[in-house]
């Protein structure tokens, strides 16, 4: 009876102590708080994070909660803000049917098409000429009519070329903006090129007396053209499928320097979940490889991805791309390289950046308001809260939005003093059970090999 007694002295202690290290509420663990006002009427509730709540929150935003005006948590779920957009099975490609074949002069072919009798009635986006063909440039100009006679012009002088010999720059795709005709005829100009190539000009450069150059002497030396077909992209439906909405975030340029050929861009940024860097410049008819990392809070820099930036703007086509996306993180800190090799760096070198964005939902009934957003602490336990398969059912909700006030310090926050406090204590408590245990183990099989050792005697 007397070890019973120890053993339930023991247990009552830590649950004494346990109960100690959980009594703060976690709303008196976070630092700040900001009223939530509600815009409108809905059956579930929202309040979107902004830039400083994304600065206060920990990785898995386990240090937010909503507490209603009994002090009691609202539960909760954490959700990513998503959008529709066209789903890639909405378009069809198929092959075009070609119903003439003219040579219109020495220079000058003609292409009269119509699309499969199964996506005729489909609008049309992209014509794209099929070919193998290397260093090239032409001109098309695209038309439409519903009677073979009576053609209207839907693209005029549409760029055509490849110019594989001095850089990775192709472009095949005339882009329309759904046309629905019943045939279309398409004029490529210069299909022997032996006249001009306006768009490879700008491209490289002339000699010291403004003459042309080699090369652009040797990209007249083409005398065919093959075509191996026509490609055609339809919209056979509008099926939309959910994405995440990229949002915009404010990035300051902290440095930038020449390093190596390199540009080198030193950004900070809120902690907010940014997934995709834009870079601009005013420079012209440029193509360079850049790299992004993260730069970790000890100085380390993280790899995120790499890409290709370019602006092209020659006749017939304007192509810019300028976008890295990469994972999303929350580091704040990141570092740009734009790779020169031996070209001049860019001029005028400006950065954008957009990402993801999040929201705290709740089911918006029978709440005692006025509500309030509490966040930013350390060593706070992820809340658990069922509300998430009763969200999941709620078909074609409507959300009330709740504006975020300013933020003001928590004025009950006491920051994990228990948790530091008695934390040590509940292992402290837990390792001498653990002794205890022992002993009693100990002593009971003495007392046993006593009892044993006096049966043998006895016998």
């Amino acid at each position: 009876m007397k070890h019973i007694r120890v053993i339930a002295l023991v247990l009552s202690a830590l649950a004494a102590v346990t109960g100690m290290a959980e009594e703060i509420p976690a709303y008196r663990q976070l630092k700040y708080m900001r009223g939530m006002n509600p815009d409108g009427a809905g059956a579930l509730g929202a309040v979107v994070f902004d830039p400083q709540i994304y600065d206060h929150t920990r990785s898995g935003y386990n240090d937010v909660r909503v507490i209603d005006s009994n002090r009691h948590e609202v539960p909760f779920v954490i959700k990513r803000v998503e959008g529709s957009r066209l789903d890639e099975a909405a378009w069809q490609v198929t092959r075009a049917k070609v119903v003439k074949l003219d040579k219109l002069s020495a220079d000058k072919l003609e292409i009269v098409f119509k699309t499969q009798q199964e996506y005729a009635s489909f609008p049309l986006h992209t014509v794209k000429i099929m070919t193998e063909e290397k260093n090239f440039e032409k001109r098309a100009t695209l038309y439409g009519s519903d009677n073979l006679k009576d053609w209207t012009v839907i693209k005029k002088d549409a760029a055509i070329f490849d110019y594989s010999r001095i850089i990775d720059f192709r472009n095949c795709k005339i882009e329309l903006n759904g046309a629905n005709w019943k045939f279309y005829k398409l004029v490529i100009d210069n299909f022997v090129e032996l006249k001009e190539a306006p768009g490879y000009s700008m491209l490289v450069s002339k000699d010291k007396d403004g003459a042309e150059s080699s090369e652009i002497k040797k990209f007249y030396r083409r005398s065919n053209f093959k075509i191996d077909g026509i490609s055609l992209t339809c919209l056979n439906a509008v099926i939309k499928s959910t994405a995440p909405i990229q949002i915009p975030y404010e990035v300051r340029v902290d440095k930038s320097y020449i390093k190596d050929n390199c540009t080198c861009i030193e950004i900070s940024a809120s902690k907010a979940p940014l997934t995709e860097f834009k870079i601009d410049s005013s420079s012209q008819n440029y193509s360079r490889q850049v790299e992004v990392y993260e730069v970790m809070p000890d100085g380390q820099k993280r790899y995120l991805n790499s890409g290709t930036i370019r602006l092209f703007r020659l006749p017939g086509l304007t192509k810019q791309e300028n976008q890295i996306s990469f994972g999303e993180t929350r580091t704040g800190k990141y570092f740009i390289m734009i790779i020169n090799n031996d070209s001049p760096p860019l001029r005028d070198v400006s950065v954008t950046a957009s990402g993801h964005s999040y929201r705290v939902e709740f089911i918006n009934k029978n709440l005692s308001a006025p509500l309030t957003l509490y966040y930013d602490g350390n060593n706070v336990n992820h809340p658990v809260y069922d509300v998430a398969e009763v969200i999941k059912e709620i078909a074609n909700p409507f959300y009330c939005f709740y504006q975020l006030c300013e933020p003001v310090p928590n004025p009950d926050f006491e920051g994990p003093v228990a948790v530091r406090q008695y934390k040590w204590l509940v292992w402290v408590g837990i390792g001498l059970l653990a002794a205890l245990l022992c002993w009693l183990l100990a002593v009971n099989m003495k007392k046993l090999s006593e009892i044993e050792a006096d049966e043998e005697s006895e016998e």
